[in-house]
């Protein structure tokens, strides 16, 4: 009933929906029902009963309201519980998924994952088999080599965009930028980060990502709630203060939405020059991502394979 009023809320305000649907991970904590407590989410018979049944039942009590335009997942479910294999890992995503679709054929699913890897149990081909639509969550600073420079650095401002791309042409589907923020003060100032997302907008958009999500909203530094009562580094990261003031990077999303609208085009699928062809047993992702760097230096742009 609660999620009832919050659509009809997004409704009146022509707000969009993309809905997460398994979320026992979220900013630190591991959030599990008493139900499910102390079972291996990914794995064990009745949590997977359980997270069918509920999927069966929310999917099939919301799917006629327009709002909603995609179907999560979940917020980076592959940090719920350890998968052993790359075959757990992928059976879940496919009983998640078929779930889904079962319920409401007509919108797309879409990963929710984030570190996923080449060669490793979470995989960004399998997640490219199963769902509709790959995600990426580039925050700099918690990513495999992005924790070096500062925020308005080339190799960070550009992080977004190459893992981006990376995940859809290795996955070979449409990819989101759903997860992105400057980490709040302790990393820069308000104008730099707004400067961060005015670059990462303008980068997503030329090089195909389906949209840029900033997380997020609102501050949660009032809030006497876990995680946010402890978990320094996620309590001031919203485009809204506490005081439901904008801050400069909400008025930069609004600039780059107004200017979307007000050029009403959409962009042709951007130039490749050539491929970085990757192979067994590498640091797919920091291969991927210096060799892009590198050819950005020298004014080419490159795909992967």
């Amino acid at each position: 009933s609660h999620f009832g009023l919050l659509c009809e809320i997004a409704q009146k305000h022509h707000i969009r929906l993309i809905v997460g649907l398994v979320t026992g991970w979220m900013s630190g904590r591991l959030y599990v029902p008493p139900a499910l407590f102390g079972k291996n989410l990914f794995t064990d018979p009745a949590a997977l009963y359980l997270q069918q049944l509920f999927i069966q039942g929310f999917v099939g009590r919301f799917k006629g309201v327009p709002c909603i335009r995609a179907w999560d997942l979940g917020n980076e479910c592959n940090e719920m519980g350890v998968a052993q294999t790359r075959q757990e890992a992928l059976c879940w995503t496919m009983a998640v998924t078929n779930a889904i679709r079962a319920a409401d054929p007509s919108r797309p699913v879409i990963s929710g994952m984030h570190s996923l890897e080449i060669e490793g149990i979470w995989n960004i081909q399998d997640q490219g088999f199963c769902t509709d639509m790959l995600t990426t969550h580039p925050y700099p600073f918690w990513v495999e080599h992005c924790m070096a420079d500062p925020l308005h650095a080339t190799r960070t401002l550009l992080h977004a965009t190459a893992q981006t791309r990376y995940y859809g042409d290795v996955g070979r589907k449409p990819c989101l930028v759903e997860e992105i923020g400057g980490r709040g003060p302790m990393i820069a100032g308000e104008e730099i980060t707004a400067g961060f997302l005015r670059v990462n907008l303008f980068s997503n958009w030329a090089h195909g990502a389906t949209g840029l999500l900033w997380w997020c909203a609102n501050e949660q530094s009032h809030l006497n709630a876990p995680p946010y009562d402890w978990n320094m580094c996620e309590r001031e990261l919203g485009m809204l203060d506490k005081d439901r003031k904008p801050k400069p990077i909400l008025l930069e999303m609004r600039r780059f939405a107004r200017l979307l609208q007000d050029l009403g085009i959409s962009l042709p699928p951007h130039r490749r020059d050539g491929v970085c062809a990757l192979t067994q047993g590498q640091d797919h992702w920091g291969v991927a991502y210096m060799t892009y760097l590198m050819a950005k230096q020298a004014g080419l742009t490159l795909g992967f394979a």
